[in-house]
C-alpha cells in the first residue's frame, strides 16, 4: 500500500511540475497600460504613457471603439509576436473623457 501511494505521490509531483513548466511558456502575460486610446473601424492601439510601449488592443469595435480618445487602463493578456504586442482586455478602466499629456518622467 505504502508503494503505490508513494509511487502517487511522485507522479502527481511530476504532473504538476510540468504543469507549472508548460504555463510559464504557453499561457500569455498579464499586463496593466494606461494611455489614450487610438484607432477606427477594428484596428485599435494604446501607447502606455509610462514605458512609451504601443500596444495594439484585440478587442472589437463595438466593445472599445466608442472610448477612441479617452484616457484607459487597459488590462489583460499580453502576446508578442516578433514586434507587435497584442493585448486582450480582461478589464477597461475608464480615467477621463480627454487624453491630457503626460509629462516626462523626471531621471
Amino acid at each position: 500500500m505504502r508503494k503505490g501511494l508513494c509511487l502517487f505521490t511522485i507522479g502527481m509531483a511530476a504532473s504538476i511540475a510540468g504543469l507549472s513548466a508548460q504555463s510559464t511558456t504557453n499561457n500569455p502575460a498579464n499586463v496593466a497600460i494606461i494611455g489614450c486610446l487610438q484607432g477606427a473601424q477594428k484596428t485599435f492601439t494604446l501607447k502606455d504613457y509610462r514605458s512609451g510601449v504601443s500596444y495594439q488592443i484585440d478587442a472589437d469595435a463595438e466593445t472599445i471603439g466608442w472610448h477612441v480618445g479617452h484616457q484607459l487602463e487597459i488590462q489583460g493578456t499580453l502576446e508578442v509576436r516578433g514586434e507587435t504586442r497584442r493585448v486582450k482586455p480582461t478589464q477597461v478602466i475608464y480615467i477621463a473623457t480627454k487624453c491630457s499629456p503626460v509629462e516626462p518622467a523626471a531621471k
